[in-house]
């Protein structure tokens, strides 16, 4: 049988682990088991913004027409069923 000394040590672990979240964390330069050089936390590559873009809105045109497509599946079937009742 579990007694209240098992909660009170789950609830003193609970109140170390939350007070050690409140520490800010270190920046991934500062980290001393990662030896990278040249990392400063910023990022350095180029993106091509026209191709995102492209991208992006080639996938909601899809999603567009995938959410057409179902809506009008779904009155279709509710006609039909509406016909048979």
């Amino acid at each position: 049988m579990t007694g209240g000394a098992g909660f009170a040590r789950q609830g003193s672990d609970s109140f170390k682990q939350n007070r050690a979240l409140r520490n800010k964390r270190k920046r991934m330069s500062d980290s001393p088991y990662i030896k990278v050089r040249g990392v400063k936390g910023k990022r350095n590559a180029d993106f091509d913004f026209k191709a995102i873009q492209k991208f992006r809105e080639d996938r909601r045109r899809k999603s567009r027409i995938i959410t057409i497509i179902i809506s009008i599946t779904f009155i279709l079937l509710a006609i039909v069923l509406l016909m048979i009742a």
